[in-house]
């Protein structure tokens, strides 16, 4: 299961795999960010994509979120053994250029 938490002003995002993620974006936009981090905990992925496309911050962190977030959804679909959602995923959201 991802976590996150806060050390000063910044945020990680730990995952199922321990991989630690430093969440840049909370600084200038908190609320927004924290919701879609929340979603993504849920597995609502396309909802946390959605709000990271509304909220005010640079096209490449917006580009780097998505992917993350995408690739976070292909892995909890590996790991619950849901290879044909997962193939899915990679195939039609993560090939290069579908996220941006």
């Amino acid at each position: 299961m991802t976590r996150i938490f806060f050390i000063d002003e910044d945020a990680y995002m730990v995952g199922s795999r321990g991989v630690i993620r430093r969440v840049n974006s909370l600084k200038s936009s908190p609320m927004p960010c924290i919701l879609s981090v929340m979603l993504v905990l849920e597995g609502k992925w396309d909802d946390s994509i959605t709000i990271l496309r509304e909220i005010g911050v640079s096209p490449e962190t917006k580009k780097c979120a998505t992917f993350v977030i995408l690739e976070q959804k292909f892995l909890e679909h590996l790991q619950s053994g849901n290879t044909k959602d997962a193939l899915l995923t990679l195939k039609n959201e993560i090939s290069p250029g579908l996220f941006v």
